[in-house]
């Protein structure tokens, strides 16, 4: 994965799918965005951050930036309908219990978030 930056020049030239406010669509190109923002307030590469503020301190033993083709063996895939294509394609996330804790460091209100 390079620098976020990158990613701009593919999704910039990118027509809307449909009237904001008039539906919803899982859309990769708003965590590139919201990565630059996170960037640009903290100071620190996206990579950086979430790995100090957010896979460190939920103790997310099995979650990273990993290459998609050397995944470790308990990857857990999601896959999702392309409305287009009407196929099933895969979505990579990371291990059932670093969901399980992420969710849970999430929803805890006794704790600071990072």
């Amino acid at each position: 994965m390079g620098r976020l930056e990158y990613y701009l020049q593919l999704i910039a030239p990118l027509p809307p799918k449909f009237e904001p406010g008039a539906r919803y669509c899982y859309s990769n190109s708003g965590y590139v965005l919201l990565g630059l923002a996170l960037e640009a307030a903290s100071g620190r590469a996206y990579r950086r951050f979430v790995q100090e503020k957010i896979i460190e301190p939920c103790a997310l033993q099995r979650t990273g930036f990993c290459r998609t083709d050397s995944l470790p063996a308990n990857a857990a895939q999601g896959y999702m309908l392309d409305e287009e294509t009407g196929e099933w394609r895969s979505n990579i996330y990371t291990c059932a219990s670093d969901l399980d804790k992420i969710w849970r460091a999430i929803f805890d209100k006794s704790t600071t978030p990072p």
